[in-house]
C-alpha cells in the first residue's frame, strides 16, 4: 500500500504493482542504463540507520530525498554532486537519502515527503530546540533546482558575514539590502569589529548563522570611516541596523546597546524588532516578513482603506506601534488583501475588525477579537471597532497584557441543513459534537483546492460512515484549517498532515483516539477504519449481526 505521503509500504499484494505505482508518483520518469550519481564522492549518504547521528554531528546539512527512478530526481543528479563538491572545500555538507529503499521508508513519513526529490535544510543553531537532536529544520523548495541556487542558499545560511572593505562595498551593500517598499521590506545589519576573535564578533556570527534575512556583514574597526555616515560617532564594536524606515521616532539606523554586544538573543531580538516598520501595511508580497520572526504577537487591524475609518486606525495603530515597540508588531490591513481576510474569516463588508494574534508554546496560535459574543447569533458583535480612538485601542491591547481576553475562535457559518450521512462540524459546533455523549469520528480535513488527499479519501469516507448508519456512532467532518479548535496543539488535536481521524469516545471524549494507518497494516480505506471504530468505541454497536465496542479504556 501507498501512505498518504505516496511512498511504498513493503507489505500486502500492492508490492506486485510497484514499477507502475511508482510511475504514476514521478511526473517524469527516466529510463535507460546511464547512472546519473556516477562519480558523486562527495555527497554523504545518509539512511535510517545513521540518519540522526550524521545530522546531531553538523551544524548544517542540507539533505535530498530522492529515488533513481524519479525523472526529475536524475536530472538533478549533477548539479547536486557539483554543489556537494564545491560547498565540501568551504566545509559545508551535502546529503543524500534514496527512498526507493524500503529500509529507508520511515524517513519519508518522519518529514513528509510527498514527491520527488524533496529537499530539507538541518541547522543548529543558537536557539533551536535543543530537546529537538537535528536541530531546527528548513524546506528547500526553490524552483527551478540548479547548483547556482543549492550554492547560493548554503553559503548564506552557513559562512560567516562577508566583510566589506572598501566605500563601494558599504554603498553597494546599502542600496542591495535596504528597501522599504509595497512589495519588499529589507534592511542591512553592520557590525563594526576590531578583533575577529573576540566575543563580540563571535556573538553576531553566531546570530547571522543558519538565517538568509537581513543580511548581517562587517567592517573593521580601523575601516571605521566607511560606515561612518551610519553609525555617527558610536565608538568600540557596534551593531547597526540599517532601514529606509519614515516613521520610527529614533530614525532610520538602530544602534545595539553596548550591553548587549556579546550576547547572541539579543543581537537576534534587537534585529528582529528594527527590521520592522512602526506599523506594517499588508499586502501578500510582505505576508512572510509580516509574520516571521522571534516577535509573535500582533496587533492586526482590518480596515476599509477607502472609508472614514482609516486615517483614524492609522493614527491609533501609530500610538499603539511606539507604546508596544518590541513586544508587539502592528498591522494595518485594507480591504483588498481577500486572501487574509478569508484566512481570518472575516467579510469585508464588516469592516473595520481588530485581532492580537500571538503564538502560545503550548497551545500554538491565539486569535482575541475586539467586540463580545453573541451566543444567539453564534457570532462576534464587533460594532464597538466602528467607533475607534488611540485610546481605545490601547485599553483593548492593555486586557490582553493583563490576560483578561476570551479566546477567540474562528468559525464557518453553522450549516442550517445536515442530510448526512456525514455531518459538518465547525468550530463553533466542535465542542458540544464531541461532548454529545455518542463516539464521535471526526475527519479533520482541509480545502480540495490544495488537499489532494482530503479530496480523494472523502467519498470512502462517506462509505465508511453509510456503513457505520444505525449504530449510534458519529461521522463527521471539518476543515479544520478554517476552524479553530481550542488549545488543540495541547490536547493533541493538531493534525501532523490531511486528511486525520480522530476518535472522541463517550463519556470520554478528554482523550481523542487517533487512527494510525501503521497499526492497520498501512491502510486507510473502509476495512482498516471500520476496524478501529470497533476496536475504540466506548458504546456497543451492532454491526452485521454482531456486537462491538464497550471497552474500557484500561483494555484498549
Amino acid at each position: 500500500r501507498f501512505s498518504r505521503m505516496g511512498v511504498l509500504h513493503p507489505r500486502g499484494p500492492a508490492a506486485t504493482g510497484v514499477a507502475v505505482l511508482l510511475a504514476a508518483l514521478c511526473i517524469s520518469h527516466v529510463s535507460g542504463a546511464t547512472d546519473p550519481w556516477e562519480g558523486d564522492v562527495d555527497t554523504v549518504i545518509l539512511d535510517n540507520s545513521n540518519f540522526t547521528q550524521s545530522i546531531q554531528s553538523r551544524k548544517l546539512v542540507m539533505v535530498e530525498f530522492y529515488t533513481p527512478w524519479c525523472g526529475h530526481c536524475r536530472q538533478f543528479a549533477a548539479d547536486y554532486a557539483k554543489a556537494a563538491t564545491e560547498l565540501k572545500k568551504e566545509g559545508l555538507v551535502l546529503a543524500k537519502v534514496n527512498l526507493d529503499k524500503p529500509e529507508n521508508h520511515p524517513l519519508a513519513q518522519q518529514f513528509q515527503v510527498s514527491g520527488f526529490p524533496t529537499i530539507r535544510i538541518f541547522k543548529r543553531m543558537y536557539d533551536s530546540d535543543k530537546k529537538n537532536p537535528l536541530g531546527t529544520m528548513e524546506a528547500y523548495d526553490v524552483e527551478p533546482r540548479t547548483k547556482e541556487g543549492v550554492l547560493q542558499q548554503m553559503r548564506v545560511l552557513g559562512l560567516p558575514p562577508k566583510r566589506l572593505k572598501t566605500a563601494e562595498d558599504v554603498a553597494k551593500a546599502v542600496a542591495d539590502d535596504v528597501e522599504n517598499s509595497e512589495s519588499r521590506v529589507s534592511v542591512l545589519v553592520v557590525g563594526v569589529f576590531a578583533d575577529k576573535k573576540g566575543p563580540a564578533y563571535l556573538a553576531f556570527k553566531e546570530a547571522w548563522f543558519g538565517r538568509s534575512t537581513p543580511r548581517y556583514v562587517w567592517v573593521k574597526a580601523k575601516d571605521r570611516a566607511l560606515v561612518a555616515q551610519y553609525i555617527g560617532d558610536a565608538a568600540g564594536d557596534v551593531v547597526a541596523v540599517i532601514t529606509k524606515f519614515d516613521d520610527v521616532p529614533s530614525g532610520a539606523v538602530q544602534i545595539l546597546p553596548a550591553s548587549a554586544m556579546e550576547d547572541v538573543d539579543q543581537i537576534v531580538r534587537f534585529v528582529d524588532i528594527h527590521s520592522a516598520p512602526l506599523v506594517w501595511r499588508y499586502n501578500d508580497a510582505l505576508s512572510s516578513r509580516v509574520t516571521t520572526g522571534k516577535l509573535q504577537k500582533f496587533l492586526w487591524a482590518f480596515v476599509d482603506q477607502k472609508s472614514e475609518h482609516w486615517a483614524t486606525y492609522e493614527k491609533a495603530a501609530t500610538e499603539v506601534a511606539v507604546a508596544e515597540r518590541g513586544k508587539m508588531k502592528v498591522v494595518l490591513v485594507a480591504e483588498t488583501n481577500l486572501g487574509v481576510l478569508n484566512y481570518f474569516k472575516i467579510d469585508p463588508a464588516s469592516l473595520p475588525q481588530v485581532l492580537v494574534i500571538d503564538v502560545h508554546p503550548e497551545v500554538g496560535q491565539r486569535q482575541f477579537k475586539l467586540g463580545n459574543w453573541d451566543a444567539k447569533a453564534r457570532s462576534y458583535d464587533t460594532s464597538e471597532a466602528q467607533d475607534m480612538s488611540a485610546a481605545k485601542l490601547l485599553k483593548f491591547v492593555g486586557e490582553y497584557n493583563d490576560g483578561k481576553l476570551k479566546r477567540f475562535l474562528r468559525s464557518e457559518p453553522v450549516p442550517a441543513e445536515q442530510p448526512g450521512p456525514v455531518i459538518k462540524v465547525v468550530g463553533s459546533t466542535f465542542e458540544e459534537t464531541i461532548a454529545s455523549g455518542k463516539d464521535v469520528l471526526v475527519n479533520f480535513g482541509g480545502d480540495y483546492s490544495w488537499c489532494e488527499h482530503c479530496k480523494l479519501f472523502a467519498p470512502e469516507y462517506v462509505i465508511i460512515a453509510n456503513a457505520l448508519a444505525g449504530t449510534g456512532i458519529v461521522c463527521a467532518d471539518m476543515d479544520f484549517p478554517s476552524n479553530d479548535v481550542e488549545d488543540a496543539r495541547k490536547r493533541g488535536l493538531q493534525p501532523a498532515g490531511f486528511p486525520e481521524l480522530f476518535l472522541f469516545r463517550a463519556g470520554d471524549h478528554t482523550k481523542p483516539i487517533k487512527f494510525e494507518q501503521d497499526k492497520y497494516n498501512g491502510e486507510r480505506g473502509m476495512r482498516a477504519i471500520i476496524q478501529f471504530v470497533k476496536d475504540h468505541a466506548a458504546l456497543p454497536f451492532q454491526l452485521q449481526g454482531e456486537t462491538f465496542g464497550a471497552k474500557p479504556r484500561a483494555e484498549l
